[in-house]
């Protein structure tokens, strides 16, 4: 294998395994009263939002090859780009969350792929393929039967005009 090769397989597997945060969050703006700890990283994917009442994070800096890595917060459960509360880099002092509607999150390398998750699974970021699950679209199949008249013909829409 030519060195230019293995230098470049070498840095894709060391960016699978890096990790991005030891995250903690807290119960007060100042950052007292830890209630969570937890390394995460691209990986993980969506994670639903699982400690509380959190007020406040710390995310201190761990290696280089994670510093373009942002974790972010959505206010849904699906970490839907449409959902995005606001997103937070390294910071080894106190971060107030500004939101208290957090429900999912997930670490996001927005240089290399926005959309990388789990690597054993497919998630769809963009939400078009959730139905109406608190993403805001109706996935293709999802749409109910609607009433068929008499003509056989789908005439829920027109139905209601006057002379029908």
């Amino acid at each position: 294998m030519p060195p230019i090769t293995r230098i470049t397989l070498s840095l894709f597997a060391l960016a699978a395994i890096t990790s991005a945060f030891d995250v903690k969050m807290y119960t007060s703006k100042n950052c007292a009263g830890t209630i969570f700890g937890k390394t995460l990283n691209v990986n993980d994917g969506c994670t639903k939002y699982g400690a509380g009442v959190a007020e406040a994070i710390i995310l201190p800096w761990r290696s280089e090859q994670d510093n373009d890595q942002l974790l972010v917060t959505y206010s849904d459960d699906n970490c839907c780009h449409a959902s995005k509360i606001e997103a937070y880099g390294w910071s080894d002092e106190c971060i107030p969350f500004t939101h208290q509607a957090v429900k999912s999150w997930r670490v996001v390398d927005p240089i290399v792929d926005p959309d990388r998750g789990r690597a054993d699974q497919v998630e769809d970021y963009t939400c078009q393929r959730c139905g109406t699950d608190q993403c805001g679209t109706i996935a293709q199949g999802l749409i109910p039967n609607l009433p068929r008249d008499v003509d056989g013909e789908d005439d829920a829409f027109t139905s209601t005009l006057p002379g029908r």
